[in-house]
């Protein structure tokens, strides 16, 4: 799998990177630099999802998705104390939804968040499960927010592209204080995008 890590945005308790796939990063390189967040105490949004192919084939999307959270996350042999410490959230961001104006339907974005839920329990406890912050990302917008944001194991979404619409921004944010769920806006969107 390839995948990709940048500078997401400076919060006043310090910096908070968005780790994840899409521009080269192998597993080994993600899981390098989640290490170095954990050593350097930064919060990290960590990113996961399949691309078209892995979903339209036999591939299980499910599968692949959390071999990505055990290569990364899990080989690091973290307590679930340190897992809270350093994920600001976990983002199933699906490739193919990203700047494409797809979003996964209902059904799969609640599948692979349960999924991710469940590995969470296994791996580091029930208490940390109920503790981790789930977010989709992928094409979020005004149009899909309300749908996203009731889904059982979704707190939040990784909003990219309508973070740069006003409008379709401020409608997000209504949803999300609504429904008391929490927005993280991706630094990874141009305006000429």
């Amino acid at each position: 799998a390839t995948r990709e890590t940048a500078l997401y945005k400076k919060n006043t308790d310090g910096t908070i990177a968005q780790v994840g796939f899409q521009k080269g990063d192998t597993d080994l390189e993600v899981r390098q630099k989640v290490q170095a967040a954990l050593e350097n105490k930064m919060k990290i949004t960590l990113c996961v999802g399949e691309n078209l192919k892995v979903r339209e084939t036999d591939k299980n999307a499910v599968d692949f998705v959390l071999g990505q959270l055990e290569e990364d996350l899990g080989k690091l042999n973290l307590t679930g104390e340190q897992v809270l410490g350093l994920l600001e959230a976990v983002a199933y961001e699906p490739v193919w939804a990203i700047r494409t104006g797809v979003n996964a339907k209902a059904g799969q974005a609640q599948e692979m968040l349960a999924a991710i839920r469940k590995w969470f329990a296994e791996k580091y406890g029930d208490d940390v499960a109920r503790k981790i912050v789930l977010q989709y990302g992928g094409s979020v917008s005004d149009q899909n927010a309300a749908e996203t944001f009731a889904l059982p194991d979704c707190n939040g979404a990784l909003i990219g592209g309508a973070s740069l619409k006003a409008d379709s921004f401020a409608k997000v944010a209504i949803f999300a204080e609504a429904t008391g769920k929490k927005m993280l806006i991706s630094a990874n969107w141009k305006a000429d995008e």
